[in-house]
This record gives C-alpha cells, structure tokens and sequence, in this order.
C-alpha cells in the first residue's frame, strides 16, 4: 500500500509540472481596451496589416467601446493606443435585416442622418448588442435584432461569419472613418477625400476608400479593397452593376454568409490577390498557432492563476520591470522545489521496487533448495562466494546472494 501511494503522488506530481496548457491561453485581448489605454480588443495576426473589429461610433480609438454603446457597423483597420486623435476604421460593413427594418431606415433618412453622420453619432444601420465574446484571434457579437456576426483575421484579409434569423443584407460603406469631424482640418482629425464601391458580380465587390489627417496628422492614404461572398448577392434597385457609389446595400437569400475583405494599400487587383483560399475555422486555427509560436520563446513557470496576475499586472504596469523579474525568479524557485520533490519521489520508487525485486528473487531461490533437500552443486557454485574452514571441523560460509539467509528463513 505504501508503494501504491508514492506511485499516486509521484503520478500526480508529473502530472501538474507535464500538463501546462499553450501560453497563447493566456491572453485576454481586452486588457486595456477600457478607459485611457484605447487597446485594439479585435482579431489580428502578429505584424498583420488587417484589424477588423466593430466601430462604436466614430469616436473611440480603437472602434470598439463597451456596452451598451452601439456598433455602427465592422471596419477592417484598427490601431491601438494612439494617445491622441483617431486614425483608420477604413472599409466598414453592417448586417442588416431585410423588410421592416430596412423600410424603417428608409424614412429615417434625409437631413437629420445627414447631420448625425457628419457629427459621428449613431448613424440608420446602428444596432445594440445583447452579448460578446472576445478571445485570441476572434471576435463575435449578437445584436438586439438576433444578428450574430463572428470575426477573425489573416495578414491582410477580414474574415466574417454572419448568421441572419431571417433574410438580410449587408451594407457596404466607403466613406466611413474614425475621427469624423464636422469642422474641417481639425488637429489630429480625419477627413474624407475619396471612395467608391462596386458591385463586381453577385459575389464581388471592390472599391477603396481615401483619408487624410488622423493622429499623426498625416497625408492622404488609401485602401483598396476586394470582398468575396460565399452566398449569392443581390444589389435589385441600387443599379447592379456600375461604379460612383461610395456606399452600397446587397442582400442575402441565405442565413449564414462567409464573406472575406482583402485589403491593400497599393491596388483592388492586389487585394484581392491578399484573400486566402480556406475558411473560417482554418483560418482561426492559423491565426492561433502563429500566436503560440511568437508567444512560447518566452517561458514563465508556475502555476495558471500565478502566470496570468503576473503577466496582467506587468502589462498594466502596476509593477515595474525589477520587481516583475523578483516575482518570476520566486515562481521559478517554487517550480524547481516540485521539480526536485517528484525526482526524489521518482529515485525512492525506484529503490523500493528494486529491494522488492531482490527479495522475491531470494525467497524463490530458498524455496528451491529447501524443496531439493541440500545444495546441488550447480546452487552451489551460484550462492557461495568461498567457505572459510577453522579448527575444530568450523567453518563460515560467505553468500554471493546478499542477505539469502534472512530470505531463506523469513520464506
């Protein structure tokens, strides 16, 4: 029983210091998405240029805002932490519900969506999210109207899964940006210059989309883009085809939708040669592996809990650099205390099924002789080292087989 029992703690031991699970696990995109810190919480590949995520108006830095703020819709270029002006939101697409909804919309337009676009408020296509979810490479939300829209990314192409409860469309919006102003040339602002959508075909859709200024207060720069839908689209009553659009609606006969937005700063034809052949799923799992790569060269032992309040804490700079590497180093020497406990638990387990081994072997040998009687003399030449003769018709026996006797007459 003694042995079952060290066998039990030496298997859970190993267990504890074999089964860690992959750093990337580890990761909560959302920290420093709220207040001053304006993270990017959105789906991105390590050194990607395509950061798709959902825009909560045109005010926060990064598009996304915590609820209840509303999402006017995704766009496919976020930065995080400019510490200053917006920059990007560039290419924005909204899921839409067809019918009642839309007919809605239609008589809320004129002047006064005019003047709450320019003003960078709610704009007709608004919607309010019910629920979220936000990992490492992905991002999906559900809306009020049951819409649920899932996010991830490769370098330079969105990726989109979009579940409709009922026959919906999507809109298509080259004029969005974050930083919208109506007071043109604001300091770290940005202001429109250009755009254009068009309809391809009932799969394709491209265009681009012209901005200036922004935190850095730079020159104007432009985004191609080229989007693929796996569903049929239907662009009836906007003109199907043609270009001068800077916005478009297409609407869908089909409850979930995959739809990808390559993007690109140098041509339409180059973005759409930056859209993978795989789907959704693959994609996720690419974006993940290439995480858990970058992120294992760098190795932090101990336990869940202490590696995520340590990563957390440094991350949020509430500990310096000095005391982070104190509190690693204490992590490491609690490790390497474990690490030596389940060794000498390992060498101790060892031992005692050697001596058990031993033991068997001897009462098995006793029980030969007994049985034959006396020594032949083939046992004889196996047990005994020399015999040792004294006056007096004495003698000593020396045993090759350590402690046999006892075996012998313990057996």
């Amino acid at each position: 029983m003694k042995l079952k029992r060290l066998l039990l703690i030496a298997f859970l031991l190993t267990s504890s210091l074999t089964g860690i699970a992959q750093v990337s696990g580890f990761v909560d995109p959302r920290i420093g998405s709220v207040g001053v810190g304006r993270t990017f919480p959105g789906p991105s590949m390590p050194f990607g240029m395509c950061k798709p995520g959902p825009d909560c108006g045109v005010k926060p830095n990064a598009g996304w805002a915590p609820m209840p703020e509303v999402v006017t819709g995704f766009s496919q270029t976020h930065v995080s932490g400019t510490g200053g002006g917006q920059k990007y939101g560039n290419i924005l697409i909204q899921p839409f519900l067809r019918g009642k909804e839309q007919g809605a919309r239609s008589k809320e337009q004129g002047a006064k969506g005019k003047e709450q676009g320019a003003r960078g408020e709610r704009n007709d296509y608004s919607q309010r999210r019910v629920s979220e979810d936000i990992s490492l490479g992905y991002y999906a939300t559900t809306f009020e109207n049951d819409i649920r829209t899932e996010i991830t990314t490769s370098e330079r192409c969105a990726f989109y899964r979009i579940h409709y409860p009922q026959e919906g469309g999507l809109l298509i919006d080259a004029t969005h940006y974050l930083g919208k102003n109506p007071v043109p040339d604001q300091r770290e602002q940005q202001q429109f210059v250009g755009g254009e959508v068009e309809v391809v075909s009932d799969r394709e859709v491209r265009g681009y989309s012209r901005i200036r200024g922004g935190w850095n207060n730079g020159d104007a720069y432009t985004v191609y883009f080229c989007l693929i839908s796996d569903e049929a689209m239907d662009s009836e009553g906007q003109g199907a085809r043609g270009k001068g659009q800077k916005a478009r609606e297409v609407n869908f006969a089909d409850s979930v939708v995959n739809i990808k937005i390559g993007i690109s700063y140098v041509s339409e034809q180059q973005a759409k040669r930056n859209i993978p052949d795989y789907g959704f799923d693959t994609q996720l799992q690419r974006l993940r592996d290439s995480w858990e790569r970058l992120l294992s060269r760098i190795k932090i032992e101990g336990t869940e809990a202490q590696k995520r309040t340590l990563y957390e804490r440094f991350i949020l700079r509430e500990i310096d650099k000095v005391e982070y590497m104190e509190r690693k180093a204490e992590i490491d020497k609690e490790l390497r205390r474990l690490e030596q406990a389940c060794s000498t638990l390992d060498t101790q387990t060892a031992q005692m099924q050697m001596d058990e081994d031993t033991k068997k072997a001897s009462r098995k040998l006793a029980q030969e002789i007994v049985g034959a009687g006396g020594l032949a003399a083939g046992l004889a030449d196996t047990l005994i080292e020399r015999v040792y003769v004294y006056p007096g018709n004495q003698f000593d026996v020396a045993w090759k087989v350590k402690d046999f006797c006892k075996a012998e007459s313990k057996a």
